[in-house]
C-alpha cells in the first residue's frame, strides 16, 4: 500500500492523522466497508444472556412439564402433554390438500372428458363476450352500468 493510499484513510476532523500522522495498514483493513454492519445479526448483548439462560433453564423446563403431565387435572396434564410432544416430535403440520398442475390433471383425463371440458371453457367464453357486447351497447344508448363497465365483467 502507498503511502498516497494510507493517508487518503484517515480518521475524522479530530484525528491526528490528518496532520501527517499514517494509520496503520492493519487497521485500515480492519476497518468497515461502506454499507457494512458493525452487528449483521440485529440483536442486542441481552439477548444473548437471555438465550443463554432459557438453555441452561431448559431440561428443568422439560422436567417441570414431566411432572404437571401427572397433574389430577386432566387439562394441565393434556397441556404439558402437548407442550412435551411438540418439542419432541415438532408441531404437527396440517395436512392440505395436494394441488395438482394443470398438466397432472389433463394427463389423468380421458380424451372423452379433456373435450368436454373444452366444450365448457368455449361455453362459458362466449356467455361472457355476450354479456360485454350488450354492456357495450347499453353503455353507448346512455344506459347506466351496475358494476363499473366492460373490464368488470363476471367479477
Amino acid at each position: 500500500m502507498t503511502r498516497a493510499a494510507i493517508m487518503t484513510g484517515t480518521l475524522g476532523s479530530r484525528s491526528r492523522a490528518r496532520k501527517g500522522r499514517v494509520l496503520s495498514p492493519a487497521f485500515l483493513e480492519r476497518r468497515w466497508k461502506p454499507g457494512q454492519s458493525g452487528n449483521p445479526s440485529g440483536q442486542t448483548a441481552e439477548y444473548g444472556d437471555v438465550l443463554r439462560l432459557a438453555q441452561s433453564l431448559s431440561v428443568r423446563a422439560i422436567e417441570r412439564l414431566g411432572e404437571l403431565m401427572e397433574s389430577e387435572d386432566e387439562r394441565v396434564a393434556a397441556v404439558a402433554c402437548n407442550a412435551i410432544l411438540d418439542r419432541a416430535l415438532g408441531k404437527p403440520q396440517p395436512n392440505r390438500p395436494e394441488q395438482d398442475s394443470l398438466a397432472e390433471r389433463l394427463a389423468r383425463m380421458t380424451p372423452e372428458e379433456r373435450a368436454a371440458d373444452a366444450l365448457e371453457f368455449v361455453g362459458r367464453v362466449r356467455r361472457r363476450l355476450a354479456e360485454a357486447r350488450s354492456i357495450e351497447q347499453d353503455t353507448k344508448k346512455g344506459g347506466r352500468v351496475p358494476w363499473g363497465g366492460v373490464g368488470a365483467v363476471g367479477k
